[in-house]
């Protein structure tokens, strides 16, 4: 019998003891003599001991066969049951007592399935995982490793026991360029907007893992359910090391032959310059025309010469820029003076639409910016037909300059417009039987108005033209901006 069960049997047989003796005393006095108190005593605690005894049988031992099915189902013993068949309030205890531990056996028993369920989906998970050739890194809600497969084991050079429970941030270090992401950065698994699916995509990022270094394309989400077995984000890494090393290889060639072919084309050009100088007036018509065309031709592939060394520098990040603030309206009026005979050959109206309205110059390499005009407006010309019209116009939005180039050209299908800035991109059809390029002119430009902290877009039709726009920021905004 527990310790503070005793107390109260004998504080209660304490009770009644006193009780029956002062009532003895005043009976006792009541009857004037000895034998009457004596004989009042002995009724007392007659009672006494009588009303223990029933309620030791009505309330103890209930108590206490319910203290015992209380421990015996500490102990998961979900069988025990109490007899409940009195009609007192102890009856009805019992009864939902018994109910009590059937509806929590059954809870206990869903609880366990669930689990059990849980545990199996992620034992059938990390087994897919496992045969799956990119590196799959799973981390639970605190960013602790949980799952990595045996391709993660292979390129960050750690074995699955170096890492599992550690924090991802201290397993790989992940690099965009020079900037070091955050594990929170490219592994959100607190954030709001990525309940389910793809919260986060990189091309071309350097991991750092056990003294390794490799490239990788970065894809982190969240799946269905993850919550539910403590899996806060997966990462998917796709090494791309080789695919880099060849396309490095590819540009030190490009960039080396360019190089090679400078100096020599450097030199044609001046030759046949002082040439058409020298023999314009003393060369016939055809002659003239000849010279002309093998002038254009070098030019041509002096530029294209020029936008495989472009090319080249940006894929290794040393296109530098040089920034000033210009007024882009004179820049503007330059580059269509420069291209006007080409526009005048075809019989196209070339024209600028200025506008002289207070304008806030603009922070930029004219140079670069230059190229960027050229470009655009050497397109619009090559792909508007005979006798029709290109325009060049400017306008302020907000803290941005904005500048469009439109033509009444063929127009651009949708299909082509998503990889229209893509490198080496060509339009196919009758577009391209017309004009000659390498698909290089409008990478380098989405390239440079990057740089500039810009955009640059495009908005076309079949049959009825384009207009290719690009915004920069105007000097005072430029001023918080961080130009590399």
């Amino acid at each position: 019998m527990n310790l503070p069960i005793k107390w109260f049997l004998i504080s209660l047989t304490l009770f009644f003891y006193l009780t029956g003796l002062a009532a003895g005393l005043l009976i006792g006095e009541f009857f004037s003599n000895l034998i009457g108190a004596i004989a009042a005593v002995f009724i007392m605690v007659i009672i006494g001991l009588t009303s223990y005894l029933v309620i030791h049988s009505t309330i103890i031992n209930p108590l206490q066969k319910l203290q015992n099915s209380l421990k015996n189902i500490g102990e998961k013993d979900f069988e025990v049951r109490l007899d409940g068949g009195s009609q007192n309030e102890i009856g009805g205890l019992f009864g939902a007592f018994n109910t009590m531990v059937v509806d929590l056996k059954a809870i206990i028993e869903k609880l366990e399935q669930d689990k059990n369920l849980k545990s199996a989906d992620k034992d059938k998970f990390e087994v897919v995982l496992s045969g799956i050739s990119d590196a799959i890194i799973a981390v639970d809600l605190d960013q602790k490793i949980q799952i990595f497969n045996s391709a993660a084991q292979n390129l960050t050079g750690y074995s699955t026991e170096e890492v599992i429970g550690h924090h991802i941030g201290k397993v790989i270090r992940v690099f965009d360029r020079s900037d070091e992401l955050l594990p929170f950065d490219y592994c959100p698994v607190n954030s709001s907007n990525s309940e389910e699916g793809v919260a986060f995509t990189k091309k071309d990022l350097k991991i750092v893992g056990k003294n390794k270094e490799f490239f990788a394309n970065l894809v982190a989400g969240k799946i269905k359910g993850g919550t539910g077995i403590n899996l806060g984000c997966i990462l998917a890494l796709h090494d791309t090391s080789e695919e880099k090393r060849l396309e490095e290889m590819k540009l030190d060639f490009v960039s080396m032959a360019a190089h090679e072919l400078r100096t020599p084309l450097t030199s044609l050009r001046g030759y046949l310059s002082v040439l058409i100088k020298e023999t314009k007036n003393t060369l016939g018509a055809d002659d003239t025309m000849f010279l002309s065309r093998a002038n254009i031709s070098a030019q041509q592939l002096s530029a294209l010469i020029e936008n495989l060394l472009n090319v080249s520098r940006i894929e290794n990040h040393k296109l530098t820029i040089n920034i000033e603030p210009t007024d882009i309206r004179q820049l503007i009026q330059q580059s269509v003076d420069q291209i006007m005979e080409r526009a005048t050959e075809k019989k196209i109206t070339l024209e600028f639409k200025r506008d002289d309205s207070p304008l806030p110059k603009v922070l930029i390499d004219k140079i670069r910016i230059g190229e960027v005009l050229g470009n655009l407006l050497s397109n619009a010309i090559a792909y508007t037909q005979d006798g029709g019209r290109v325009s060049v116009w400017i306008e302020r939005k907000g803290d941005d300059v904005v500048t469009h180039v439109a033509d009444t050209g063929e127009g651009i299908s949708k299909e082509s417009l998503q990889h229209l800035f893509t490198k080496f991109f060509r339009i196919s059809g009758k577009l391209e039987q017309t004009t000659k390029g390498t698909g290089l002119g409008l990478y380098i430009s989405k390239e440079i108005i990057q740089m500039h902290h810009g955009e640059i877009w495009v908005e076309s039709e079949l049959g009825k033209g384009s207009t290719f726009s690009f915004s920069l920021p105007t000097e005072s905004k430029s001023l918080v901006l961080d130009f590399k």
